[in-house]
């Protein structure tokens, strides 16, 4: 059962298949064809070639072979069987696999036809997808046989078995012909051999479809590894450039306190010419909030007014009260003052 089920498969795939592309009888050139009629008693033999047309009748069934060999070098011919030689009868409205129909046709052969189906070779017309039902054709051995095998004594290869119908000539197809005589084993070599190629074919084209994804895979890899190493690469450079911005500003702030800072010189230089010839400095610091020094005058109070006059100097105030030593002229004093230039 098995069997039959994968030959099935195997002759309607191959069946696809040679839809595709034209069929081989159709495309023999005029230039070369031969075709061997079978009548009712006897055959014709029609033969096309680039001398002209040659066309004999009344030729016996075992010696077609030889003959055909005596007109033409081409080993190969079709048979076209006229009305009348064949039987045909309808089986089903369904397409039907070629074992089921075989086992429907003999069937049909023995209860309802008065052949034996031992005396009858049993064919199916080729079809496509545009042929609905299934019809058989009985043949009947003793008028094929001898055709054939004057064909096999002149080594020539029968192609195809033709019917002549109302409708034009029907074609047998691969698979009938392969189970109806040795003769047309050729036919199965020809399937496989183009069933192989179909195979070689996809198996080609999906090797190609891996290789094609494993080099995409590969080059996205690759990418993505050299996306990854920009992206640190780039993450590297802006960190670098925020450093390199925070130094920058940070030069920028020093450049400013830099700029507005005064010179001790300076400092010196003005608390100097400021401060009157009553007044010293004993003591004298720098810090964060500013100059503070301390010293003696004759009269302390008088000294805020001149520091702040100063264009140096701001918000001069006392640190401490101011006191008199004794035994001393002067006060005592503490002064705190903020300096920067206006």
């Amino acid at each position: 059962m098995a069997a039959s089920i994968i030959s099935d498969f195997w002759a309607w795939w191959i069946g696809e298949l040679t839809s595709l592309f034209p069929r081989h009888s159709a495309m023999v050139t005029r230039d070369d064809r031969v075709v061997v009629q079978v009548a009712q008693r006897s055959c014709n033999i029609e033969l096309r070639d680039r001398n002209g047309d040659h066309f004999t009748e009344g030729v016996a069934d075992d010696r077609v072979g030889e003959h055909i060999a005596e007109l033409t070098n081409n080993r190969r011919c079709e048979l076209v069987l006229r009305e009348g030689r064949y039987l045909a009868r309808f089986l089903s409205a369904n397409r039907l696999p070629f074992s089921r129909a075989y086992e429907m046709a003999l069937i049909d052969l023995s209860e309802d036809t008065p052949f034996s189906s031992s005396d009858m070779y049993i064919g199916f017309a080729a079809t496509d997808a545009k042929t609905a039902g299934t019809e058989y054709f009985a043949i009947k051995r003793d008028r094929l046989d001898p055709i054939l095998e004057s064909l096999r004594r002149a080594k020539l290869t029968p192609t195809d078995i033709r019917l002549e119908r109302a409708a034009g000539l029907t074609s047998l197809s691969a698979k009938s012909l392969v189970n109806m005589h040795p003769a047309f084993r050729h036919r199965n070599r020809v399937a496989f051999g183009f069933a192989a190629a179909a195979v070689m074919l996809l198996l080609l084209s999906f090797a190609t479809l891996v290789h094609a994804y494993y080099r995409f895979h590969d080059a996205s890899q690759q990418l993505a590894s050299e996306i990854a190493q920009k992206q640190k690469s780039a993450l590297e450079v802006r960190r670098q450039l925020d450093n390199q911005a925070k130094d920058v500003a940070a030069l920028a702030i020093v450049d400013k306190q830099k700029a507005q800072a005064v010179p001790v010189v300076l400092i010196w230089e003005e608390l100097t010419r400021l401060l009157p010839d009553t007044a010293w400095i004993t003591d004298l610091s720098f810090g964060r909030d500013g100059l503070t020094f301390s010293g003696s005058s004759v009269a302390a109070a008088s000294l805020i007014p001149i520091l702040d006059a100063s264009p140096l100097f701001q918000d001069a105030t006392f640190v401490s009260p101011v006191v008199r030593m004794p035994g001393e002229k002067g006060e005592r004093f503490a002064i705190r003052l903020k300096v920067g230039r206006e």
